[in-house]
């Protein structure tokens, strides 16, 4: 029950705020300690000195050189994924990410593997409404699925380091640019 329970973050991340709340919940006793009632503040001693443990065995650096990119990863993986052999060769990453399912720059994952990035933004877009023609985005990969085009992850460093492209819906601009033009018939 408790894996069921701790997959779904926003689940468990409402359930923390609940029992947070009241702070002498029965909920902060260990139950493995039968003769003696932990209180809260000895809770989050021991989960802050279990915490800092773990990430010391993580990172095997000294504490002023972690970072959170380093352990907390992202891999796109490509419909090709579970394909024996050649699977790996379609997926982007790993790659180094910041956020968490709390920060404008969304990098979720689930508590039973907190350092593996699961979900997060598809595609980032600014529109100014004075100038709805021109728009800034950005997607994490790139325009094309096809892993031996230009456009299949000419995007992912602009992504991860918050930059955008700009790009237009006025048709004669487009013209102008000569962009590319696939056309497909059936």
């Amino acid at each position: 029950m408790f894996h069921e329970f701790i997959n779904y973050s926003m689940v468990a991340n409402i359930s923390y705020d609940n029992v947070h709340t009241n702070l002498n919940s029965p909920w902060f006793d260990d139950v493995a300690t039968p003769d003696s009632m932990e209180l809260w503040y000895d809770i989050y001693t021991k989960s802050l000195q279990d915490a800092l443990a773990e990430l010391q065995n993580l990172n095997r650096e000294e504490l002023g050189d972690w970072r959170w990119g380093r352990i907390h990863r992202l891999t796109m993986k490509h419909v090709f994924d579970a394909a024996p052999i050649i699977g790996k060769y379609f997926n982007i990453g790993p790659l180094e990410i910041g956020g968490s399912s709390a920060t404008v720059n969304v990098a979720g994952y689930s508590y039973l593997r907190p350092y593996s990035t699961t979900w997060g933004a598809s595609m980032r877009m600014i529109i100014d409404m004075a100038d709805a023609s021109r728009a800034s985005f950005i997607l994490p990969t790139g325009q094309s699925g096809h892993r031996f085009s230009n456009n299949y992850n000419d995007q992912t460093d602009d992504w991860l380091h918050g930059r955008y492209r700009t790009t237009t819906i006025d048709l004669e601009e487009i013209k102008l640019k000569k962009y590319n033009e696939l056309i497909l018939l059936p």
